[in-house]
């Protein structure tokens, strides 16, 4: 069973990365949003805080993550 991704940037900023722009606070992805590929990148990189998550608890905050068509998340707030 795949996991979701729990991913925080660790610049104050926020930090880019395939494709997305993660800010330093937690944000939720479910399992399928990223590739196999993406994930190990993602795992690898140094700025990034990157843990995995049971699919079952985002049921409660899903809603939570604006998805697109895509699944990937939208860029939401100021300079996004």
């Amino acid at each position: 069973m795949e996991k979701d991704l729990l991913i925080a940037a660790r610049p104050a900023e926020g930090f880019r990365r395939c494709g997305l722009h993660h800010p330093p606070a937690e944000v939720r992805h479910r399992a399928g949003t990223f590739t196999e590929d993406e994930v190990k990148v993602l795992k690898a990189e140094r700025n990034l805080i990157v843990m995995e998550a049971d699919p079952e608890a985002a049921e409660e905050g899903a809603d939570k993550v604006p998805q697109t068509k895509a699944g990937r998340a939208k860029p939401t707030g100021a300079g996004a």
